[in-house]
């Protein structure tokens, strides 16, 4: 059985997230799920890996949807790949 931490619970928040904003516009319950998946991640992953920037981008792109400032979450995950050599 998967536990609340597990990368399979994060990846089903994460795309849960990107369905709620997209589909429903539910920014606050997508950005909710979003994070939670962010947090999983990190948790299991570590701050700076690829799977880390691309969570982070799809949080920015539910910001810029919502019309927040997205530039500190692009930044990081900007410098996460740089720090990897991926594009």
């Amino acid at each position: 059985s998967l536990g609340p931490r597990h990368l399979k619970v994060a990846e089903s928040l994460y795309f849960l997230g990107i369905v709620l904003a997209v589909q429903d516009k539910k920014y606050s319950e997508a950005e909710s799920n979003l994070r939670r998946a962010l947090e999983i991640r990190e948790k299991r992953l570590g701050k700076n890996h690829l799977i880390i920037a691309e969570t982070l981008e799809g949080l920015a792109s539910l910001y810029k949807l919502n019309g927040k400032d997205d530039s500190y979450l692009l930044s990081r995950a900007g410098a996460i790949r740089a720090k990897l050599g991926k594009k």
